[in-house]
């Protein structure tokens, strides 16, 4: 009646009175059924120019922009089309047309002509997959774009990011053509070898987990051994999110962390509650639903679908024949998907001050090798629920239910949770023997004084490559007990320890944890002082226990905070800590806000014996004290040149007031023959007089690929207008920023930012 979509043919319906008593068939036109033409007449908003042709199908994936204008298309059409649901016969509003609704509305009516699939409409080349959408074509497609749009934010996907959607991949005209009677030989696979990971788009019924479809592409997302997997190392796994409309919000749950969680927050300890705060709201009647999802029971629209796809994951021969009703693959992943879920939930119900044990049973079940559990507390428990009993945590529940036949990667917060030294025995002792990386973070818990449980716990994890132990404002007095136990030695090749504002005096016990470990490639050190706290600091006593780092010759990479460490006076012991350090790459030391730390000498003394050393990284800012502060980097200086190997470095020295010459750091750059990268702060020197020098050794760096200097309110600095016409020589390969703001000694024109070479260069000769 209305174009574009003309009455043609006949249609049969179930009648539309109420009482569906009787079936028949009418002309189109005695209803309000309006069936679209079969032309792109009408489409012009979705096609680009006259699209492409695309030979693989996994390479058809549509961007968010794309369904966001397929939706535009729905909202402009779906009404004045007086378009009806074909299944529930039905007038449709924008909000209500699903997927089955679209193919009708809109994908084969605007295919029609080029019999092809949607994406090839608009494409202008092949789109690979980022992500593989798995979900329930019933699910309205509002709903589904809402999901996919908040996932990709969390994700932080770049706008031509692409989904793989199979009604949008594959040729409505010639589906056949596009699928195989083996499920490892179809598109869906295919497309989800090429992608990142797998998201559920988990409908409000939940139906996606009742189709068998679905039902096998979580099978390949989740099963480690399926082709999906192939050749992807730990920094590539496959990934398998899952995201639901929650009202007028959508929620996901994410494998591992999402990219926004890391953003969110600076320090990586912070990440799980980043998470936690994300996934919240998801609904815990979903997640119990879901955990009760049985593969085996999923349907099917084609009933050889159903053989082919359950034969499959049974790894039947006969992909025809009658699939087994019970087999060990489904209930492998019954299990894992259950796992995942629970897990979740454990995190959302105690955030909510809710019973956990619905979960418990799930997640030992489970074969999950990857696990994240939030059991802080946080801000979601009230007062009330913070001080009864039932907010405190069962930590032999949570270890005896752990699923230690097959977990790898284990991190649990039990920030301000309440944790004791019995807690943490209980814990080591049901750990996995199969972790090969463990977080811990027993932040705020001030009953907890000492690791020796957690060290006992850890002779037995012969996997063991990575530890991470985050202690920072609990009550622990000693890292001695850490050592203790440990026969045999686990293979440890990364050691983060974050003991900031704890109540440990001194770091005596740091020396026998380290000799523990002989075959460490990366050790981090925060003992970083809270400017709140009345505590004296850390490094009272002083940092002998640095001395275990001696001898360990595979060490590439060490980071060491000491911020707001108050009594910190010198490194003297790092001179006898380095010995032997023949394979350290990265040094990265953090000295802000000492106000005692006076001399770079001990550092410098030090560094000279890295031979390897790549990459320094040195801050000693904030020195805001009155009474003597840094005033010379001859020292430092004098240790990094000669370093040949040194290519990058970074050092920030603002607000060190006293240091007046830069004639220390000329020198050192002229005797670093590999220097790539060079950033130096010196913001807020104010007695800064002289950089004489230090354009024309920096300028004289074959090698130099990127150069940042930052001078803003040094007022006294001199010799402004040489140090830039020296570094507008550089090369245009070169990266340069320079940062003279305050500096009242040279010209006016000098006086500012400048963040590129060009603008540089346009300033010095006048422009």
């Amino acid at each position: 009646r209305r174009p574009p979509y003309p009455c043609i043919g006949f249609k049969c319906f179930k009648c539309l009175s109420g009482h569906m008593a009787h079936h028949g068939i009418l002309r189109c036109f005695d209803i309000v059924q309006r069936v679209p033409t079969l032309s792109c007449e009408g489409f012009a908003d979705l096609v680009v120019g006259s699209g492409c042709t695309i030979a693989l199908t996994e390479e058809r994936a549509i961007t968010l922009q794309q369904l966001e204008a397929l939706y535009s298309h729905i909202e402009q059409w779906c009404e004045p089309g007086g378009w009806i649901s074909g299944r529930e016969w039905t007038l449709l509003k924008p909000t209500s047309v699903n997927l089955y609704d679209a193919v009708d509305y809109v994908v084969k009516p605007a295919t029609a002509a080029r019999s092809c699939s949607f994406v090839e409409l608009f494409a202008v080349g092949p789109q690979r997959p980022t992500w593989f959408v798995s979900h329930w074509w019933g699910e309205a497609v509002l709903d589904f774009i809402l999901c996919v749009r908040q996932h990709a934010t969390d994700r932080s996907l770049p706008s031509e990011a692409a989904y793989w959607v199979c009604a949008y991949a594959n040729n409505q005209w010639k589906v056949d053509a596009e699928m195989a009677d083996n499920p490892e030989d179809t598109s869906f696979r295919k497309a989800m070898a090429l992608s990142v990971g797998t998201v559920s788009v988990l409908d409000t019924q939940q139906k996606c987990y009742t189709r068998v479809w679905c039902a096998y592409e979580i099978f390949q997302a989740l099963d480690p051994h399926s082709k999906v997997h192939a050749g992807r190392g730990e920094d590539s796994r496959y990934l398998y999110d899952v995201y639901t409309r929650v009202d007028e919000d959508v929620v996901g749950l994410t494998d591992g962390f999402a990219e926004i969680d890391c953003k969110n927050a600076v320090h990586p300890a912070n990440w799980i509650m980043q998470k936690r705060r994300r996934e919240i709201h998801f609904p815990l009647d979903t997640i119990l639903k879901a955990m009760d999802t049985r593969v085996q029971e999923a349907m099917a629209s084609v009933e050889s679908d159903r053989c082919h796809i359950l034969n499959a994951i049974a790894g039947s021969e006969d992909l025809n024949a009658e699939p087994p009703e019970a087999h060990g693959t489904y209930e492998a992943l019954n299990n894992t998907l259950a796992g995942r879920f629970a897990s979740a939930g454990w995190s959302i119900a105690w955030s909510r001050g809710e019973s956990m044990e619905q979960f418990t049973h799930k997640l030992k079940g489970s074969s999950q090798q990857r696990l994240h559990l939030d059991l802080s507390s946080g801000s979601t428990h009230t007062a009330s629920q913070r001080c009864s009993t039932k907010a405190r945590l069962d930590i032999t529940m949570l270890a005896e239910n752990l699923p230690t036949s097959s977990l790898e990667d284990l991190w649990i917060n039990f920030y301000g949770s309440g944790l004791c030294d019995a807690d943490v025995r209980i814990l080591g002792e049901h750990l996995s023997p199969k972790l090969r990386r463990l977080k811990l973070d027993f932040g705020g818990c001030k009953g907890l004084a000492k690791l020796d449980g957690l060290g006992c716990g850890l002779s037995h994890l012969q996997a063991l490559s990575a530890l991470e132990l985050y202690c920072g404002d609990s009550g622990l007095a000693s890292l001695e007990g850490l050592a203790r136990g440990l026969e045999p030695v686990p293979p440890l090749k990364s050691l983060v320890l974050d003991v900031r504002t704890c109540s440990l005096v001194n770091l005596a016990g740091l020396q026998s944890v380290l000799t523990s470990f002989p075959s460490l490639t990366d050790f981090t050190l925060d003992c970083k002082v809270s400017p709140q706290t009345r505590q004296q600091s850390i490094v009272m006593s002083g940092l002998d226990g640095l001395q275990g780092l001696a001898h360990h010759p595979k060490l590439e990479t060490l980071t060491m905070n000491l911020t707001n460490c108050k009594a910190l006076q010198s490194l003297n012991t790092l001179s006898s800590a380095f010995v032997g350090l023949s394979s350290l790459r990265t040094f990265e030391l953090v000295l802000d806000a000492c106000d005692q730390f006076t001399n770079l000498d001990d550092v410098g003394s030090a560094m000279s014996q890295l031979h390897a050393l790549a990459d320094f990284k040195l801050s000693l800012r904030e020195l805001r004290k009155p009474g003597p502060s840094l005033s010379s980097l001859d020292g430092l200086a004098r240790g990094l040149s000669g370093l040949h190997a040194l290519a990058e470095i970074k050092m920030n020295f603002r607000g060190c007031k006293s240091l007046a010459s830069l004639e220390d750091v000329v020198g050192m750059v002229a005797g670093l023959p590999a220097l790539a990268k060079c950033t130096l702060n010196f913001g807020g020197c104010s007695a800064l007089e002289k950089v004489s020098g230090l354009g024309e050794a920096l300028a004289g760096r074959p090698k130099l690929t990127s150069c940042s200097l930052e001078f803003p309110g040094c007022t006294a600095l001199g010799g402004v207008d040489t140090l830039a016409t020296a570094l507008a020589a550089l090369p245009e390969s070169c990266s340069c920023v320079l940062d003279f703001k305050g500096c009242k000694q040279g010209p006016n024109k000098f006086a500012r930012k400048f963040s590129t070479l060009a603008e540089l260069r346009a300033a010095v000769v006048g422009r």
